[in-house]
């Protein structure tokens, strides 16, 4: 809390503001009619050539055709900023700024109000004191040119990933709010920044950010994105990268949509080769001839486990190839940087997923002078996908257990965005809510070798991962595009959301044929029974509304016995169309 002898306001909101306040002036704020409530402002933390191919999205064709991709929609990101001069944000080409357009582009350190064109056509900053829009990071002009950036020929990283590169929506144009930066993002500069992206008039949120999950009321992002939804704007938002552990999903209110990450069919193949003949299979942006053989150290304990700065003694690591576990409040660039200061063969790197980490440990911990080298083999297409990512923060929801979260998963929450603003331009009449059903209902659950997706961070390569880990499924834009049906409610709906009985009463909405006869297909959690009536839904025609109750019981006796959860799905089918959502049963035992 800051002490101040008077008080400052730092943002106007609609409904209130963000100000800094001594103890005492909190407390004779309280006494003024009309005051509802205040929280401590807190800070929150920062969460392709191929991934469009991947998601069956080509140049010419289904939502990549020319009359889908009109440069009216504008896609926001509350981020760290954007580099303006990167060719993702030329304007070559583009037609003049949308007319509806109430943006404008904020002039700061090294940002001009010429940095702005018909592409980038909006920049601001939210920190007091350093009121510029470029982007000191990177992530907000990576997350900016996913979603939304050109089509750039010749992109690669180190020679690797030659190809194309091109966001989701490449015709989109983009407006870049900077409310983050290194050290994170504040919840009142974050708020200020939704709250500004709403009046200027953008069509889709992203906001690739977060922090430790909160009561909806207590949550500056779920309020700032429920202001959004109201004014018909969609927000898009990561779902955190605290994973495996259960419990850390971080955006968690209805009203957002909630995106998991996992990985495309591409990969940057790197092997470990162990003087035992083992090999294991990891990823890696280095290249070249094969490693010399070199000795394994690792650390089972505190802060040389994770390659912490300051923990590692170049005696005993140098000219050796050090083990550094994932997490720790560090990231894997910085771990490298470390292991680089101690002196010891730091570059090449090789990232292993879990199964290959444990057998990786458990011949370092039982050999007596264990040693390994590394293999490159550059990139490899076809691999086994998609598969959520290890870090990738899972549910249940710690918020409100009754809502599943993540919503869906996707190689990252800019795909998202960029997904949303495509299908803005093609149902110019959906709301953000009939948006999200269609991403979520025709998600798929199965990968590309028709095997249930599978968890980076299972010990064993062939368990599969559940909706706690990919929500509905893994977007598949083109079914998106034309869902069948879909789940459409108000804003008043979400606040008026109770879960009490065990019969719920839903309504589905006609946007696929005319006439068309749907029938339910339910799969029960082990120890439910779930009745659906009608089980046959007749239209007669598009925009018809119809509903449905489903009823929940509980099996005396069939419980499971080695969880206490279980997971099923209900689904109406009718033709090419399969309007699916998922089930997630908790017994409380």
């Amino acid at each position: 809390m800051y002490v101040y002898s008077s008080l400052q306001i730092a943002f106007n909101y609609t409904a209130g503001f963000s100000a800094k306040l001594s103890e005492q002036h909190l407390e004779s704020l309280k006494a003024v009619d009309g005051f509802l409530y205040a929280r401590r402002d807190e800070l929150r933390t920062l969460h392709t050539t191929h991934s469009p191919q991947f998601l069956d999205l080509r140049k010419g064709q289904g939502l990549w055709s020319a009359r889908n991709l009109g440069s009216d929609v504008i896609i926001g990101l509350v981020d760290t900023g954007i580099w303006p001069e990167h060719p993702s944000f030329s304007d070559s080409g583009l037609s003049p700024v949308p007319r509806r357009w109430k943006g404008k582009c904020q002039a700061g350190t090294k940002f001009t109000a010429s940095n702005c064109n018909r592409k980038l056509i909006g920049a601001a900053a939210f920190f007091k004191g350093y009121e510029s829009a470029r982007d000191s990071d990177g992530h907000g002009t990576h997350t900016a040119s996913t979603a939304g950036g050109n089509l750039v020929g010749g992109a690669n990283i180190f020679g690797l990933a030659n190809g194309t590169a091109a966001g989701m929506r490449f015709t989109a144009r983009i407006a870049a709010y900077k409310a983050c930066y290194e050290s994170g993002c504040m919840y009142s500069d974050i708020l200020a920044a939704m709250e500004q992206a709403v009046k200027d008039g953008v069509d889709v949120l992203s906001l690739s950010l977060g922090g430790k999950a909160q009561p909806y009321y207590d949550d500056g992002i779920a309020i700032g994105a429920f202001g959004a939804i109201k004014k018909g704007v969609i927000v898009s938002i990561s779902v955190g990268n605290s994973g495996p552990s259960s419990y850390t999903v971080e955006n968690a209110a209805p009203w957002m949509m909630t995106v998991a990450a996992s990985s495309t069919d591409r990969s940057f193949v790197a092997q470990v080769r162990l003087d035992d003949g083992k090999i294991f299979s990891g990823a890696s942006l280095s290249s070249g001839k094969p490693t010399k053989t070199m000795p394994l150290v690792h650390s089972e304990t505190g802060d040389a486990k994770f390659c912490k700065r300051g923990s590692l003694s170049p005696s005993l690591v140098k000219g050796k190839i050090v083990i550094c576990f994932r997490g720790g409040d560090i990231g894997f660039a910085e771990k490298g940087e470390v292991v680089k200061m101690a002196d010891a063969q730091v570059l090449p790197t090789v990232s292993l997923g879990a199964s290959a980490a444990n057998a990786l440990m458990n011949y370092a911990k039982s050999s007596r002078n264990p040693t390994a080298t590394f293999e490159f083999h550059g990139n490899a297409y076809g691999n086994r996908a998609p598969v959520m990512a290890a870090f990738s923060s899972r549910g249940p929801n710690s918020v409100d257990p009754n809502i599943l979260k993540p919503d869906v998963t996707a190689p990252g929450c800019p795909h998202v965005s960029g997904l949303i603003a495509l299908l803005k331009s093609l149902h110019r009449d959906w709301s953000p809510a009939a948006i999200k059903s269609a991403l979520m209902t025709t998600a798929y659950v199965k990968d590309s070798k028709n095997n249930l997706i599978s968890d980076a961070a299972a010990l064993n390569d062939s368990e599969s991962a559940t909706p706690f880990e990919y929500g509905s499924g893994h977007v598949d834009p083109e079914r998106a595009s034309d869902p069948g049906l879909i789940y459409d409610i108000s804003t008043q709906d979400y606040l008026d959301t109770k879960f009490t009985g065990t019969t719920y009463k839903r309504a589905v909405t006609n946007v696929g044929i005319a006439a068309s006869t749907y029938s339910v297909k339910v799969i029960e959690p082990k120890g439910v029974s779930i009745t659906v009536q009608p089980q046959v839904l007749k239209f007669r025609k598009m925009g018809e509304k119809l509903s449905y109750n489903v009823t929940f019981k509980a099996i005396k006796g069939d419980m499971p016995t080695t969880t206490s959860v279980a997971f099923g799905s209900l689904e109406w089918v009718s033709g090419k169309y399969s309007v699916r959502s998922p089930i997630a049963a908790t017994w409380l035992i």
